[in-house]
């Protein structure tokens, strides 16, 4: 099982190795893509149970509220609680739908977490996410509801917890679960330098990473990354951005017309109170406006003295982050040579990777003014053959694309390249799909 634990929403594919089949899980009665996205938000009703809708209180960002303190057993409890939920829903969908394939099938499990990248050459943090998929599955194999004691009770005694024989827990990259299917089809050339630039797009963050991918004869698959950033610079922050950057503008407008025009200052007052209401939380399904000025309608902005539009201010953020400190940043590392960087094939992903503000990396990214070197040429996450996901095309695949990843795996080292250490220059990459081939290599 691929448990793919997003801020916004989670992701599982169940996968049989022996059929070489991978089943993606519906959670929700939607169409396409969508059906296959669970919010990341529990209800714990007024008894003290949980479960994944329904009435009661809402508790949402899930993992954000755990990444930002481990130590707090209520967060990390209630994200056991969660994936104990979302494990139980899967299982019961799998024994559903393929009723007759495992009617009397022993199935010997493994449970495949994802964890964030930037923390996946840490031992501690790993022990951390192999203790939450041992307490999540517990729970999970428990009669009844699952309670806000019973999960509390569950992670204070992590340590003696053993599910003995019935689980193998692995902890994942999710870096190195996301390119999996393109590392494993048949456009992988392992003759090739195979360094690549993946930018996962988020509702909070946008998480880049520039790495290198070996895969042996046996099929293991091993990563070092260059470098690595993680900001808050997602889909839900860009709207939050776009709303505080109204509110700070009307607000402005508002006490210059106080005096003056009480009758206009009121009527932005209502307009200040309706934007509070487009802070909609990180797990929000629908769609945010495609620019700043279509938040407001009838309302014309004229920027002044070089002043930036709350879009363009974020647009640098997300292209520095993004072109400097991750691709510029390898090159002033000595980890990569201008040639290596030049033309660097990249993959765009996430679900805010959909919205025109963060699809446009697409093309600023293929050229930098004044810096002829540093630019990335994008590539697409093609649909495994061997992924079973009715109504989702190949253009929604990256959504599930961790999950699949995360239920194939067999995953070697995950190591970070050292500060200043050289690296062997790379040859010119080619596109094997678009490059003619001598036959003597067919």
């Amino acid at each position: 099982m691929g448990l793919d634990f997003g801020t916004s929403s989670t992701k599982v594919v169940v996968a049989d190795r022996a059929m070489n089949a991978a089943y993606a899980v519906p959670f929700i009665d939607s169409v396409g893509v969508s059906s296959y996205l669970l919010p990341s938000a529990l209800v714990e009703s007024g008894d003290g149970m949980y479960a994944l809708s329904g009435e009661g209180e809402r508790h949402a960002d899930l993992k954000l509220a755990m990444l930002a303190r481990l130590d707090d057993s209520s967060s990390c409890a209630r994200v056991c609680a969660f994936l104990a939920l979302v494990i139980r829903s899967a299982r019961a969908w799998l024994f559903q739908a393929k009723r007759e394939q495992y009617l009397r099938a022993d199935i010997l499990w493994t449970l495949a977490l994802g964890q964030p990248a930037d923390h996946a050459a840490s031992a501690s943090f790993r022990r951390h996410y192999e203790q939450l998929a041992k307490v999540a599955w517990f729970l999970a194999g428990k009669a009844g509801a699952v309670g806000v004691s019973a999960a509390e009770a569950a992670w204070a005694r992590r340590e003696q917890l053993d599910v003995g024989d019935e689980l193998e827990v692995r902890p994942m990259a999710e870096l190195s679960a996301q390119v999996h299917g393109f590392v494993s089809s048949s456009h992988f050339d392992v003759r090739q330098p195979n360094i690549y630039l993946l930018v996962d797009v988020g509702a909070g963050t946008v998480d880049s990473s520039l790495f290198h991918v070996q895969k042996d004869r046996g099929g293991t698959v091993s990563f070092s990354f260059f470098t690595h950033t993680v900001e808050l610079l997602g889909a839900a922050n860009l709207n939050r951005r776009r709303v505080d950057w109204w509110l700070s503008q009307l607000g402005a407008a508002r006490e210059a017309l106080n005096a003056s025009n009480a009758n206009t200052a009121a009527r932005i007052l209502v307009l200040m109170d309706e934007l509070e209401r487009l802070r909609v939380p990180t797990e929000y399904r629908g769609r945010y406006p495609e620019h700043y000025s279509n938040y407001v309608k009838g309302v014309g902005v004229t920027l002044e003295g070089g002043a930036l539009s709350p879009d363009d201010q974020f647009r640098f953020q997300v292209r520095d982050q993004v072109a400097g400190r991750v691709l510029y940043g390898a090159w002033k590392q000595k980890l990569l040579t201008q040639d290596d960087v030049k033309d660097m094939p990249f993959f765009l992903c996430g679900g805010g990777a959909r919205h025109s503000f963060y699809a446009a990396l697409k093309t600023t990214l293929q050229k930098t003014p004044n810096c002829t070197w540093l630019s990335a040429k994008p590539r697409e996450l093609a649909l495994p053959t061997n992924m079973v996901a009715p109504g989702v095309s190949s253009a929604d695949y990256d959504r599930l694309s961790v999950a699949y990843g995360l239920s194939q795996l067999n995953l070697g080292a995950f190591e970070r390249v050292a500060a200043l250490k050289p690296v062997v220059t790379a040859e010119r990459q080619n596109d094997l799909t678009t490059s003619p081939v001598d036959k003597s290599v067919c």
